[in-house]
């Protein structure tokens, strides 16, 4: 009897060990990890890649197309314009901090990073 104990302890303990592994597994591969990559960001590129389409999003053409094709009233119009200059606004700002980290040799948050990866394109 104390031997069919031991064994199932030991099977317990070996299942929960087990589990744990996967877990890590799990985290270590879902991580990403930023400096495996930072060779690959040019942050002047996405700085000015950020500002070229925080400019591009408040022409005047680009505003009345978007109105236009959903027809809005102006209630709906002074959202659209909130909007706008509100994404304009932050991708000002990540340029702006992008510059700032490369400067002092900090690296962007893995979000802000990645976005700004994208943008280089």
């Amino acid at each position: 009897m104390k031997n069919i104990i031991n064994w199932t302890k030991k099977i317990k303990f070996l299942q929960r060990l087990f589990i744990v592994g996967l877990e890590i597994i799990l985290v270590l591969a879902t991580v990403n990890l930023p400096l495996a990559n930072a060779e690959s960001l040019n942050p002047e590129k996405a700085a000015q890649k950020s500002e070229q389409a925080a400019d591009t999003i408040v022409q005047n053409e680009q505003k009345e197309n978007v109105k236009q094709r959903f027809q809005v009233g102006e209630e709906g119009s002074q959202l659209i314009d909130k909007a706008r200059e509100h994404a304009q606004d932050k991708l000002k700002s990540l340029a702006d901090e992008t510059r700032e980290k490369k400067k002092s040799g900090e690296s962007l948050p893995p979000d802000k990073y990645l976005f700004m990866k994208k943008m280089q394109r």
